[in-house]
């Protein structure tokens, strides 16, 4: 067995529903590798019905600046474009300090959709399953932070587009939302992503990867559409150059796409319960 093929086997988890996941295999495998992949929650289909779903509803003129959005916005259906060496000032617990700027380079569109907003692309099931697989990694309950906020802290419900002609993402650890579960006295920290597209299909060249000593692994030239990709907070990340060779579109949702559930702080100055009517 090559090294490819035994890693592989060792990290992909196929499981038709969350009572059929093992957390304890889950977790000895992310210790061993820094990377797990659950195959079976999401179907292919479910993610082609969501993309054209986003589509229909996708409007570039709704983007917002790279920096600057406040926390109302943010909490909302809300999406911006950011590109080039952007200073990022995560603002982390409640007394509103801050970590100094960090500088991480990129091309991409974020946008936001919150579980207690309207569902407008069709997201919020396939992101529920998301929020519960990070739930049983932290040893939460399968819902905890989903519809509402609890704890201090919000579900970021969210789309990441790397557009073609060069959509990227600088290598990097996750410091700061570590430091946001830090806080909060999660000692672990793991990043669960859903996998909405395929090398070879959605992209041509580039695509997300992670680091193992001097290896890049393009997860998505093995992942499937669906899949549920895990990393840890040791692990460097990014997304290469998607399709430089192409002309940029900003029109669309081409490229690359990834959705996430990260865990953010709350700090609205009443923040109770963020279900809104």
């Amino acid at each position: 067995m090559t090294f490819l093929s035994r890693f592989l086997d060792e990290t992909m988890f196929h499981v038709p529903s969350m009572q059929n996941l093992n957390r304890s295999s889950l977790l000895q495998a992310l210790e061993k590798h820094r990377f797990a992949c659950i195959r079976g929650l999401i179907g292919p289909k479910e993610i082609l019905h969501v993309k054209e779903t986003m589509r229909l509803n996708f409007s570039p003129e709704k983007d917002g600046p790279a920096t600057g959005e406040s926390l109302e916005q943010i909490m909302g259906l809300y999406q911006k474009l950011t590109a080039g060496g952007v200073v990022q000032n995560q603002r982390i617990d409640a007394e509103n300090h801050s970590f100094p700027g960090v500088h991480r380079p990129r091309f991409m569109r974020t946008l936001y959709t919150p579980f207690w907003e309207k569902d407008i692309f069709g997201l919020h099931s396939l992101l529920r399953r998301v929020c519960q697989v990070r739930n049983l990694l932290y040893g939460f309950s399968l819902n905890f932070c989903i519809d509402q906020a609890e704890g201090g802290l919000w579900t970021a419900a969210r789309v990441h587009q790397y557009p073609s002609g060069g959509g990227f993402l600088w290598p990097h650890l996750d410091e700061a939302l570590a430091k946001v579960q830090e806080n909060e006295k999660i000692k672990s920290y793991y990043q669960p992503f859903l996998v909405m597209s395929r090398k070879g299909e959605d992209f041509e060249r580039g695509g997300g990867f992670f680091e193992s000593g001097e290896n890049r692994f393009y997860f998505e030239e093995y992942c499937q559409l669906g899949d549920i990709g895990i990393y840890d907070g040791r692990t460097i990340h990014g997304v290469e150059d998607i399709d430089p060779h192409k002309k940029i579109d900003l029109c669309s949702l081409n490229g690359r796409m990834a959705g996430f559930v990260s865990l953010y702080k709350d700090l609205r100055k009443n923040s109770g319960v963020a279900k809104r009517e």
